[in-house]
């Protein structure tokens, strides 16, 4: 009987945090656009500060500034100009870990953050994918961050 009730509340519970689920929230109006160099200068050295080995940092923007939202799990959505991209960097062993998901966003008030794909739903899940602006491609109009500029010469 307890299993019967406590896989009805998984299912309840499971269904709202299905992006496809939930109701539709109306975005507030759009706020000026923030200077994106500035947002990705701050949001890249957020990302890379936790890492072990920062300088091996392989960024990979996969959609540009765009009007949307993050929100945690557990939390409220915040809107703002967010970004998304994929970071692969070494761990202890030298070797790569693979590409994860990660967002930049900047708020209405200029607050900048960032944040893990795996522990947020945002727009770069839901909303469409947007082309890089300048400021997200290195020079030589490639997609990725800074750093692949001397990867790539």
């Amino acid at each position: 009987m307890k299993s019967e009730g406590l896989s009805g509340i998984a299912i309840v519970v499971s269904a709202l945090w299905v992006p496809g689920l939930a109701a539709q929230v109306t975005p507030p109006p759009p706020v000026p656009k923030p200077d994106f160099a500035k947002v990705r200068a701050t949001g890249e050295a957020s990302l890379k500060a936790p890492l072990f080995d920062p300088v091996s940092a392989q960024i990979v923007y996969t959609s540009g500034f765009q009007w949307g939202y993050a929100k945690p799990l557990i939390g409220k959505r915040t809107w703002g100009w967010i970004a998304c991209g994929t970071l692969n960097a070494k761990n202890r062993m030298g070797g790569y870990v693979g590409a994860q998901g990660f967002w930049i966003l900047s708020d209405a008030n200029g607050t900048i953050s960032w944040g893990n794909a795996l522990e947020s739903v945002t727009t770069c899940d839901t909303g469409a994918k947007v082309e890089l602006q300048p400021e997200l491609r290195d020079q030589n109009g490639r997609r990725c961050g800074g750093e692949c500029q001397a990867r790539h010469r």
